[in-house]
Formats: structure tokens, sequence, C-alpha cells
């Protein structure tokens, strides 16, 4: 059996040339990291009886630092559950 496997990796493959060029690029989809040179950004905003949560700008350790700043958005999530009035928002942000 080991000799038919070996015999498969020796037979010449023919494949087609692959044709890599920038020019070649329609457009970019996927793998953009958004980054911010003064840091990621956690910040909560209400409108109205809504609240919206920003959660951004971590660039290439997104994966990385998602699993802190997501505690921080829960944080803010229930720091303006607990207040009724609107508060400046910018109180809440906080910047890396």
């Amino acid at each position: 059996m080991a000799a038919r496997s070996a015999f498969a990796f020796d037979t010449k493959r023919n494949f087609a040339p692959v044709k890599v060029a920038r020019s070649r690029i329609i457009r970019e989809v996927v793998g953009l990291r958004p980054y911010r040179p003064s840091g990621f950004v956690v910040d909560a905003q209400r409108f109205g009886s809504k609240l919206l949560v920003h959660n951004y700008g971590h660039g290439g350790g997104g994966v990385t630092l998602s699993w802190g700043t997501a505690s921080l958005a829960v944080v803010w999530r229930v720091t303006f559950s607990s207040h009724t009035d609107n508060r400046d928002s910018s109180q809440y942000s906080v910047a890396a």
C-alpha cells in the first residue's frame, strides 16, 4: 500500500498557469481590519429608547482583543440600563 501512495506523488501534474498581478484585483471583500492609531473604541450612545454600542478599531489583534472589549461593551450596556436620563455618551467612552 505504501508503494501505491508514493507513486501518486511521483506522477507529473499539469496545472494551469496562474496569472498573478495587482492589476487583476477586482475588489477586496474580506480580510480588512480597521485600525485606529489612537487605539480601539468601545463607546455607547443612546438614541431615544435605543442603545448603540460601538466596538471597533482593533486592527490585526481583533480576535485577541475582542474578548476583553466585548466584556467592556457589556459593562456599558449595564451602565446605560441603570441610568434613565440621557447623559452625555462621551463620559462612557473607552479608547485604549
